[in-house]
């Protein structure tokens, strides 16, 4: 008898909807200040040729960044059931076998006091968080049915509680250790806006 497997991916018109937005504001935006940059202002003569690898650092890297973690996430991240065994791909391409689940959960995960929805797909021995936004309702709902597991909806809880009751589980490093990344977020943040005043400083 075959396999009966089921694939479900992210939601791509999520991103489609934030591209379609952004950039037919970001980049007519983005060649106004490079031009500004280029050429400077009344005070000063601009940076000329260095404007374009300026602003491919100010603006360019964590563009780049969002675009390839999108690409990335559409590409490889994916929920397979085959014949009620789950395996969560990551959008790196790391997959993990949660065998078959004996929980789906759909609740607030309080991490840095964010308070995000996650799904939390949970076996007798390894569990994933999954990132709601990223995923229609509708494919969940399909993991569920070929699951045969009840979903539950509502909750909160916090990282360190969830490992308690899931000791296998594995969730995205911002979650489970959040002071850590957001002291790192701030301080690149901080190195950021110090390249940002630099470049401007100069026109």
């Amino acid at each position: 008898m075959p396999d009966t497997t089921l694939v479900v991916r992210p939601d791509r018109a999520r991103f489609k909807r934030l591209a379609a937005v952004t950039l037919p504001v970001a980049i007519p935006a983005l060649l106004y200040v490079t031009l500004m940059v280029a050429h400077g202002r009344r005070t000063s003569e601009g940076l000329h040729g260095a404007a374009v690898p300026a602003m491919l650092v100010v603006v360019g890297l964590p563009l780049v960044w969002f675009a390839v973690h999108a690409v990335l996430l559409v590409r490889n991240a994916a929920i397979r059931v085959t014949d009620g065994v789950v395996e969560v791909r990551r959008w790196t391409g790391r997959g993990t076998v949660i065998g078959r689940p004996t929980e789906i959960w759909l609740l607030h995960v309080d991490s840095s006091g964010t308070g995000a929805r996650w799904y939390l797909l949970a076996g007798p021995e390894r569990a994933v968080l999954l990132n709601a936004g990223h995923w229609l309702e509708d494919g969940m709902q399909e993991v569920v049915r070929a699951t045969v597991v009840i979903m539950t909806k509502g909750g909160k809880a916090g990282p360190k509680e969830l490992r308690r009751r899931f000791p296998g589980l594995r969730m995205p490093w911002y979650v489970r250790f959040p002071l850590p990344i957001v002291t790192l977020w701030f301080v690149g943040a901080i190195l950021y806006l110090g390249v940002v005043v630099n470049v401007f400083a100069r026109l």
